[in-house]
């Protein structure tokens, strides 16, 4: 039986991609965005679906590359690079959607989580931190 294209981690061809993506509600955003990483990086049907361009050929973009690429981009700009990794986008992300207003389903559907975990996630902001200390202290003044 023939492996299909998601499976076997190979690039889907246009057909099959478009049909996947609107099965998945995948916006218009989305779709560019995806759009422009074909052109940024073309490759035949049967690359790998995530990859970068390497010495002439392409290598698949491994948890490890990424990793490395983002503690060289956080080492470029200053910062210590141990402090961050690919994982940092999940709590990043959950922040920034949380802060955005969107709603707690919907954050929970889109990191794939099956229980509450992603509540571990949600960051307030120095200002909130700030008016929920001074909530705390009012509370210990009154008493």
């Amino acid at each position: 039986m023939a492996q299909s294209s998601a499976s076997s981690g190979q690039r889907p061809s246009s057909t099959k991609t478009a049909s996947f993506l609107f099965r998945c509600h995948v916006s218009l955003a989305q779709l560019y965005a995806l759009s422009q990483y074909f052109t940024l990086v073309p490759a035949p049907n049967f690359a790998p679906f995530f990859c970068t361009p390497s010495r002439g050929s392409l290598r698949p973009l491994t948890n490890d590359f990424f990793s490395k690429a983002i503690k060289s981009l956080i080492s470029s700009i200053g910062l210590s690079p141990s402090d961050f990794s690919p994982h940092s986008f999940r709590w990043g992300g959950t922040t920034f959607a949380f802060q955005a207003g969107v709603p707690e389903h919907l954050i929970q559907r889109h990191g794939d989580w099956h229980s509450d975990a992603h509540r571990h996630y949600f960051s307030l902001p120095l200002t909130q931190r700030t008016v929920v200390a001074d909530l705390m202290a009012a509370g210990v003044m009154v008493s």
